[in-house]
């Protein structure tokens, strides 16, 4: 009987659904996992590849979770934001560039052209 079964990777699927939050982390941990019992296969150790059973369900991406903010919102933010955290122009900027938080926080204030030129 060989060491690995699609029971066991469906079992461990589970364990990662409970431990794991994130379905793009377990995505790339069930990939990383499959792709080694693909070598595994590939030079002979294993007859099969357990994580490609009919019976194994590969993590699905989850639903993007973007949600633009309404004009409101961005109005609400830049009204709120302290002036010792930056140019309340930076919201203006962020939200209509898309930037992620981090682009926003390593985001310079001489790197923001007003002019448009």
């Amino acid at each position: 009987m060989p060491s690995f079964q699609p029971g066991h990777i469906r079992t461990w699927l589970g364990e990662l659904e409970e431990n794991v939050p994130a379905s793009s982390h377990r995505r790339i941990i069930f990939g990383t996992v499959s792709a080694a019992f693909a070598a595994a296969v590939d030079d002979g150790l294993l007859s099969k590849n357990p994580c490609r059973a009919r019976s194994v369900p590969v993590p699905k991406p989850a639903p993007p979770r973007v949600t633009p903010w309404t004009i409101a919102q961005v109005l609400a933010v830049r009204a709120a934001l302290p002036r010792h955290l930056g140019p309340r122009s930076t919201v203006d900027f962020a939200s209509g560039c898309g930037l992620r938080q981090g682009e926003v926080f390593g985001l310079s204030e001489d790197e923001i052209d007003y002019e448009g030129e």
